[in-house]
């Protein structure tokens, strides 16, 4: 897998610690402890995607098929459509013991129409949730080395909001996208456990 590393990734980790309306932010939070229905007790913050791109940025992410998150949907040779967003589900493999090697992500990288988002001090605020205990899945589609679309998850089914997935994969249709889900484990917002990820992520056809 071929890694494009950000000149940039040092100092916009750097600036994005803690909760404010500064720094990096995935697209999507899915559930933040604002938004949580009744039973979810494991909370998406900026916290935790923080920590998944500080752990890229060190190396510490895992390629591990047993312990990464495996896609059940969309399935093997589906379309996504640009305009529809999909259904995401996919299982939270258990651990198991196997060898493994380290493997590096760079951390998602901004299409240019979104650096003003990225970089700006300028933004929508995000609940300020407790540090989080458990499990945290991070979630991007990615082309060329570039996050398209990227949702921390506190769950393992959700749709990603209609006009946030048209955005991300809007001018598309015809070309291919891969999707990666990673798993972190977390004790009061750091992680303890990974991220895994898996070795081979799937690709897809972008449709209309």
């Amino acid at each position: 897998m071929r890694i494009h590393r950000l000149a940039v990734t040092a100092a916009l980790v750097g600036a994005c610690h803690g909760h404010s309306e500064q720094g990096v932010r995935a697209d999507e939070y899915v559930y933040d402890c604002m938004t949580a229905p009744s039973g979810v007790t494991t909370f998406a913050t900026d916290e935790s995607f923080v920590a998944f791109i500080n752990k890229a940025a060190a190396g510490g992410v895992t390629a591990d098929d047993a312990k990464a998150p495996k896609l059940l949907s969309p399935g093997p040779g589906a379309t996504l459509s640009a305009s529809t967003p999909p259904q995401f589900a996919f299982q939270a493999m258990a651990s198991a013991p196997r060898p493994v090697g380290r493997i590096q992500f760079a951390m998602p990288c901004p299409r240019p129409s979104r650096l003003p988002r990225w970089l700006s001090f300028e933004g929508t605020a995000h609940a300020h949730c407790a540090g989080v205990s458990g499990d945290n899945y991070l979630l991007r589609v990615t082309q060329g080395g570039t996050a398209l679309y990227t949702a921390i998850l506190s769950v393992t089914s959700f749709t990603p909001t209609a006009a946030v997935w048209k955005r991300a994969l809007d001018g598309r249709a015809g070309q291919m996208v891969t999707i990666a889900i990673e798993r972190a484990t977390f004790l009061r917002g750091d992680i303890t456990n990974g991220p895994f990820a898996p070795a081979n992520p799937p690709a897809f056809a972008v449709g209309p």
